[in-house]
């Protein structure tokens, strides 16, 4: 029995999440606790010209502490969704995705592969020149800002016209027009097929 029920645990992703969120909060306090000890075990005194590495190391480990509660945060934006499913129409998003969730993961591999081989060929053709496309992790930030229309075309059509258009052109039609839609297609059906498990409409104080 308590096998099965470990088991059950394990298989619930709820049960990760809640493990992931408490693990975070106590490397969290772990942190805030070391770093405190550190400041106060050894005290600088000010002003000074010698070079004191405990400010770096204070900073240091203050920055992994912020890193460890960003996380942390979205983490528990992400918990709202468990105790969201209480009540149908709060779980409708949660059930969405529950019935999305083979669709999604299939759509996000095929997205994955265009859009990286467009960040890619941005990188082979602009890189040498254009800032926004000199590594590989700034072109595919560059690509993405051009998925939502947040981009300069005039300095690609300025050293490559040709293929700075059809590099623009079919990049908006595949990824913008195209998989954007299948996504919201995806989406929708699995919005309806949700709504459809609730059963009957519900009145606001259900």
């Amino acid at each position: 029995r308590e096998s099965k029920l470990g088991s059950f645990f394990l298989v619930d992703m709820w049960n990760w999440v809640d493990l992931v969120n408490v693990s975070l909060f106590t490397a969290s306090i772990t942190q805030r606790a070391q770093f405190v000890y550190m400041v106060y075990d050894r005290p600088l005194i000010v002003p000074t010209n010698k070079y004191e590495p405990l400010l770096e190391e204070a900073s240091a480990q203050q920055q992994v502490q912020v890193t460890i509660n960003s996380f942390n945060i979205l983490i528990c934006i992400f918990r709202f969704f468990k105790f969201y499913m209480f009540q149908d129409r709060l779980s409708i998003l949660t059930e969405t995705f529950g019935f999305a969730y083979t669709d999604l993961y299939h759509f996000i591999i095929m997205f994955l592969v265009i859009f990286v081989g467009f960040a890619f060929l941005g990188f082979v053709l602009f890189g040498s020149t254009l800032t926004g496309f000199s590594s590989m992790g700034l072109s595919v930030q560059t690509m993405w800002e051009m998925m939502l229309n947040e981009f300069d075309f005039a300095p690609m059509s300025r050293l490559n016209g040709l293929m700075a258009s059809l590099l623009f052109w079919v990049f908006v039609f595949l990824v913008t027009i195209v998989l954007i839609n299948v996504l919201l297609a995806i989406l929708i059906d699995a919005y309806t097929k949700a709504t459809a498990s609730i059963g009957e409409p519900l009145s606001v104080g259900d």
